[in-house]
């Protein structure tokens, strides 16, 4: 028997189908529950018409079903894939017509539910997920399961779309198989022996109670509750869209989590800030790791964060949508690494700009072996200016350039998209954010180029303050801490640093946030 998500996930609902699977607010699902919904959503999608391969997009908000009909669509073969719900009519209209779904999964009265029939002709179905009270369930994942077999493969594959930061999201293809193999090999809390055909059970302390603060609709949130479902745990959402640090912890404190999973600095500041006002209002023992991947998280609030929680482990990954596994990093209160420093991951290289490995000291771009995506969504191949090859072995670049500190370290430094180029001199945005969150006054920053008559590109800072604290102390402190050319001309005190809902910053926004009288008087 060849092991998949949807084949796992059934033999763990076999095994313990009274245990919890999914708790939303009040609202919860054993694993038999969570199995025979599943299924029955499969049921529909079969007599929908939907065959292997087609795409069911996921409009949705962290909600019950998500998982629900996300297990459902692979139970069927057809190809899962998270949509940012929070796009624009236009924005959520071009990015399906990329995708051509067969479904559409939407909450009810939404702005996907408006562009149904008349824009999008070929959905064969658009599922309304609705509102209900506490304890019920949508009456499709009540209609008591599936007579047929399930019908999924390795082969299957899923989709993750990027985020559409430097350009039009594109869908990254994933072979289930891989994905399952990934999340199994790097588990933490249980891993299965895939070669036989009958899993040995988790045990009770195996099996984690995973709170989810990240959108599942991203590959962050998703992959790390992709992987407590494989560790026969529980996956916990929170009851509303808008985060709310305080939210968070009564129900980390309530359902005894043992694992939170957060958006960088987005959500650990909030967290911090929430922790620092109230410092014994939450007892948090069964918490033991809290995980961060695709944004920025420093230094400064992960010491922070320690502060109040000694006892729990800091972990946070580097990868992207097509290129997983880049690095690690793991802060206690023993040790807390510099802000963007991690370890390799175990098919990691460094590459400089000539294809050759980089030494320590020197700058170039990191890639991996594997695993590799199966392509693009339509498009097909990943383009072969994106791989570099060595030793017989084909690394896929994520884009991202990196310093070489040694052997096994590196410290990020952007991408070439983060490269302001001032006057002739190259600046890397997120090398002066870094240096603007070391004042203890700055909350939240973020630094881009915007177009200049004489230099180019201006450096610009938009810095979210604390009380107290002017744009003149930041600039001081920029002075400090770097070079001439890298200081930010342009320094604006803003309410709230715009970002997507991936936690990272929204550029389009920031930009349109710095009147143009500004760029004219650098």
């Amino acid at each position: 028997m060849s092991w998949d998500l949807a084949r796992l996930w059934s033999a763990v609902a076999t095994d313990q189908p009274q245990r919890l699977a999914l708790i939303h607010g009040d609202r919860s699902l054993t694993w038999g529950q969570f199995d025979a919904a599943a299924a029955s959503f499969a049921a529909t999608l079969r007599e929908a018409g939907v065959r292997r391969g087609d795409v069911v997009a996921m409009c949705l908000p962290n909600v019950l079903e998500y998982l629900v009909l996300f297990a459902g669509a692979l139970r069927c073969g057809a190809s899962p894939c998270g949509v940012n719900y929070r796009y624009l009519p236009h924005e959520l209209s071009a990015l399906l017509a990329r995708l051509r779904p067969a479904v559409v999964c939407h909450l009810a009265g939404s702005d996907a539910e408006h562009l149904a029939v008349a824009q999008l002709p070929e959905v064969r179905l658009w599922h309304a997920v609705r509102p209900v009270t506490a304890g019920s369930l949508d009456p499709l994942l009540e209609s008591g399961g599936d007579s047929e077999p399930i019908q999924s493969h390795p082969d299957d594959v899923l989709l993750k779309c990027t985020g559409g930061t430097t350009g039009a999201p594109v869908a990254v293809r994933w072979r289930v198989g891989d994905v399952l193999e990934q999340l199994n090999r790097h588990n933490p809390w249980h891993r299965h022996d895939l070669t036989t055909p009958t899993l040995v059970p988790a045990t009770v302390g195996d099996r984690p109670r995973l709170l989810v603060a990240s959108p599942l609709m991203h590959g962050s949130g998703l992959n790390r509750a992709l992987g407590a479902l494989c560790a026969a745990g529980t996956v916990i959402t929170l009851p509303r869209s808008s985060f709310d640090p305080a939210q968070l912890l009564d129900i980390a404190a309530k359902r005894r989590a043992t694992a939170l999973a957060i958006v960088g600095d987005a959500h650990a500041t909030a967290l911090a800030d929430a922790l620092d006002a109230e410092p014994h209002r939450w007892r948090l023992p069964a918490l033991a790791t809290i995980t961060s991947s695709g944004a920025a998280w420093t230094q400064p609030v992960k010491q922070r964060l320690l502060t109040h929680l000694p006892h729990v482990r800091l972990s946070e990954s580097l990868g992207a949508t097509e290129a997983t596994g880049l690095g690690f990093s793991t802060a206690t209160t023993d040790a807390v690494p510099a802000t963007g420093e991690f370890t390799l991951g175990h098919t990691a290289r460094i590459f400089t700009d000539d294809g050759v490995p980089a030494k320590p000291g020197e700058t170039g771009s990191i890639g991996v072996s594997a695993p590799h995506p199966a392509g693009l969504h339509l498009a097909g191949a990943l383009p072969d200016e994106r791989f570099v090859s060595h030793d017989g072995r084909r690394y896929l670049m994520s884009g991202d350039r990196v310093l070489a500190i040694d052997e096994n370290r590196f410290r990020l430094l952007g991408r070439p998209d983060d490269c302001i180029n001032t006057g002739g001199e190259k600046v890397f945005a997120p090398e002066v954010t870094d240096a603007l969150l070391r004042h203890p006054g700055v909350r939240d920053a973020v630094v881009l180029g915007v177009p200049h008559p004489r230099l180019g590109s201006a450096v610009t800072a938009l810095v979210q303050l604390r009380p107290g604290i002017t744009v003149s102390d930041v600039a001081a402190h920029a002075r400090h801490e770097l070079a001439g050319f890298k200081v930010p001309a342009i320094v604006l005190a803003v309410p709230e640093i715009p970002r997507t809902t991936a936690g990272k910053p929204d550029l389009t926004a920031a930009r349109s946030a710095v009147p143009a009288h500004l760029r004219r008087s650098v």
